[in-house]
């Protein structure tokens, strides 16, 4: 299988694709791509096999320059800020919808 990696300029995942690949050379599912967006073309790995796709673009993004995807590190920043408001006795404001 093949996973395909829709993303910006930034490196930020627009959209992800697994594809079953009966050849070496797989056409991209992609069928619009704007000319500031790529895609990048990776063998699926066990790790992103047992991910769903939304998961993929949730978790990671291209790191442009080396082409090849890294792992956000976003849940460490939220953990951090809970133990910052937990020491400090904070609470969150409430949340008027």
């Amino acid at each position: 299988m093949k996973l395909f990696i829709h993303f910006d300029e930034q490196g930020q995942v627009l959209s992800v694709a697994k594809v079953h690949a009966a050849g070496e050379r797989t056409q991209n599912p992609f069928l619009h791509v704007e000319r500031q967006e790529l895609v990048l073309e990776l063998n699926l790995t066990e790790e992103f096999h047992a991910l769903d796709a939304h998961e993929i673009a949730e978790q990671y993004m291209v790191d442009v320059k080396l082409r090849q995807l890294t792992k956000k590190a976003v849940a460490k920043e939220k953990s951090a800020k809970k133990t910052a408001r937990k020491k400090s006795g904070k609470k969150p404001p409430d949340r008027q919808g």
